[in-house]
């Protein structure tokens, strides 16, 4: 009796933990496998889709549709596409001007990039994993969330508090990617400009969250990370330039798609 007892917690269990997250992953009825020098790994897949009937209205609703969005990347998605663009405008370097592509170098340091790339778990676990985004979110962590239902899509949008100087360790944006400029980040850049600030502060803004779910499935279509940076630099030298300010805003978007 204890046995089957236990075997029928497993199975609840089971069934509870697919039906959160649930998003039917198979092709052919065959689940994904992969075969790497070292081991064998298989990807977990669902028995079953599971329809959003309603629209999540509460913001622990919101956060829990959050989360189980996020951990589909770790449970069941094989492959995805990565689009990183950050513009970076109103850079103003001072007496650096004297330098033909101050301007330019500090667009690089400040994050400006356009770039793409594809990631497939069967050749490349590793990097796979570090591109993605971690559960783990509370209400505790957002100022704001909202759901709609647009066609056969759930949209869902959450809005987390501004920043002073993101740290690579902690906080929001940490969590939400790696993407973003800190104050290490710039510091390091400018060593590698052969270059120095006396003071380097960064301000972020605007950081939201956007999820595409297919209401048919809860499969998540798409994930959008977006978010402003201020920099304010004091005592900037730029190689045998010294002693300016220098200033900038960057505007980031990391986009997942293709996902499946």
């Amino acid at each position: 009796m204890k046995k089957y007892i236990c075997i029928i917690l497993s199975a609840a269990i089971m069934i509870s933990v697919l039906s959160f997250t649930a998003c039917q992953k198979k092709e052919n009825g065959e689940e994904k496998t992969t075969t790497s020098a070292a081991t064998q790994t298989t990807r977990a897949a669902t028995s079953a889709p599971v329809k959003i009937v309603d629209v999540p209205a509460t913001t622990e609703e919101h956060m829990q549709m959050f989360n189980a969005a996020l951990d589909f990347f770790e449970l069941y998605c094989y492959q995805y596409t990565k689009a990183v663009k950050c513009e970076v405008s109103d850079v103003s370097v001072g007496s650096l001007s004297a330098a033909s592509n101050a301007s330019e170098a500090f667009k690089s340091i400040f994050g400006a990039v356009d770039k793409s790339n594809d990631y497939d778990y069967s050749t490349g676990q590793e990097s796979f994993a570090e591109n993605t985004i971690k559960s783990g979110f509370t209400s505790a962590d957002i100022i704001l969330s909202e759901a709609k239902q647009d066609g056969n899509d759930i949209i869902l949008t959450v809005t987390f508090p501004n920043e002073t100087n993101p740290s690579e360790k902690s906080g929001q944006l940490h969590k939400l990617t790696s993407e973003y400029v800190g104050v290490d980040k710039v510091n390091k850049s400018l060593d590698e400009f052969s270059s120095s600030a006396g003071s380097v502060s960064v301000s972020a803004s605007d950081i939201t969250a956007k999820v595409v779910l297919n209401s048919q499935d809860s499969c998540p279509k798409s994930i959008t990370i977006s978010f402003t940076e201020r920099f304010s630099l004091s005592s900037v030298k730029l190689v045998q330039l010294e002693d300016s300010a220098v200033t900038g805003t960057s505007k980031t978007t990391v986009t997942y798609s293709n996902i499946k």
